[in-house]
């Protein structure tokens, strides 16, 4: 941390930086800025891409939350900006209402992180000879699990036969394994191990289908996993498994790209499978989720940001 802290600082010096910009997580990134911001006298905006103290990880009776509190509440209160991504963990209003007496010009919403047009545009889909479902990123025990897609792809299966394949792409682990075999479904649903992101792409764009799985957990209902914006540079539907209160429920909705089911009606999502495999579902998004949700619109204000404080 010591030698970060020096490569930082002697960067601002030789760079003649304007603005200290921090990024959790981790959140010590945080108490790093705030001594480069103090020692450097430059202005210091910090970024919120997880939640600090509302993080549904953290057990709000431990030390750990109490040491979070007090860290989120020197930050907040000693940054020049406070940003956070849209559609993370946080209840509208948080900042406003949990720190009244900080000035409101203080708070700084930021759209998504979004896509990166450049690494959709003119790449060529890869060709699969099946209808092919993807998944690709993270699950977390407890929390998001792909269990009920799996009961789902038993339906379909059991209906309509074996003329899909399910990718995942990421996470894994035997138990998720053992689960596809206890359902005789090892020549549906294949574990394709970890790609770097610019061989994912391709998969996304020749995929027919890509998966969505929000979980149950309420705690998680405002959030909206980055997977979504690949999803969106992709320009393939999406199935979303989530509970019905979640967020991202209206969000495929409103933008036209999927369909949304709930993760304890495996005879919907066969037939969202069904629905799609045949062409009954047409994929018709609403243009505007294409510009609205990019890395350069969240680099737009974020730069507004540290325009306004820059020295």
């Amino acid at each position: 941390m010591v030698t970060t802290f020096v490569t930082a600082l002697r960067t601002i010096f030789r760079k003649d930086v304007d603005v200290v910009h921090s990024v959790s997580n981790p959140f010590h990134l945080h108490l790093i800025a705030l001594v480069l911001s103090f020692v450097s006298r430059r202005p210091w905006i910090a970024e919120f891409r997880d939640p600090l103290v509302t993080n549904p990880d953290v057990d709000p009776e431990s030390w750990q939350a109490s040491a979070r509190k007090l860290i989120e509440s020197l930050v907040v209160r000693t940054a020049d900006r406070v940003a956070w991504l849209n559609m993370i963990q946080l209840p509208e209003e948080y900042f406003e209402e949990t720190y009244p007496s900080v000035p409101t010009e203080r708070w700084v919403e930021l759209p998504p992180v979004g896509y990166q047009k450049a690494l959709f545009e003119g790449i060529q889909a890869k060709e699969f000879d099946e209808f092919t479902i993807t998944y690709a990123g993270s699950f977390y025990e407890g929390w998001i699990e792909p269990y009920s897609f799996i009961d789902g792809v038993n339906r379909y299966v059991s209906r309509y036969g074996e003329d899909i394949q399910a990718r995942f792409y990421g996470d894994w682990n035997e138990e998720y394994q053992a689960y596809v075999d206890d359902h005789g479904l090892d020549d549906v649903v294949k574990y394709e191990g970890r790609l770097p992101h610019e061989e994912i792409v391709p998969v996304l764009k020749g995929s027919d289908l890509l998966l969505y799985v929000g979980g149950v957990d309420r705690r998680n209902r405002r959030s909206i996993s980055s997977k979504m914006w690949d999803y969106i540079g992709a320009r393939s539907p999406v199935l979303a498994i989530a509970d019905s209160a979640f967020r991202v429920h209206d969000f495929v909705d409103e933008y036209q790209i999927g369909i949304s089911v709930t993760p304890e009606n495996p005879d919907a999502i066969a037939e969202v499978i069904r629905s799609v495999q045949t062409g009954e579902f047409e994929y018709t998004p609403d243009e505007n989720v294409f510009s609205d949700y990019t890395r350069a619109q969240n680099a737009r204000v974020l730069a507004e940001a540290m325009n306004e404080i820059s020295v």
